[in-house]
């Protein structure tokens, strides 16, 4: 039981911030921006995907590349300002 006892002391640990406002809730503003960055490669291979898949000369198609361009473009700005510290 002590054992589950450490291991929440420590996740509280890590979402907790100190009197500056950072300290240990850095180490999950970095997993995050990881994990987003990650998500984003995945993101683009499957536009990649599509988009060599897809009839080009359809106009539907175009807005979607478009969005998801602009999503996947998006999701890569917000994973930078998550490892960067929004700055």
């Amino acid at each position: 039981m002590r054992t589950m006892a450490n291991s929440l002391e420590c996740l509280f640990m890590l979402c907790e911030t100190d009197a500056r406002g950072g300290g240990t809730m850095r180490i999950l503003n970095i997993l995050c921006g990881i994990a987003i960055l990650i998500t984003t490669a995945a993101y683009v291979h499957l536009i990649q995907h599509f988009s060599a898949a897809a009839p080009h000369d359809n106009p539907v198609f175009w807005a979607g590349i478009t969005f998801a361009v602009a999503v996947g473009i998006l999701s890569f700005v917000g994973g930078c300002l998550l490892l960067r510290r929004g700055r």
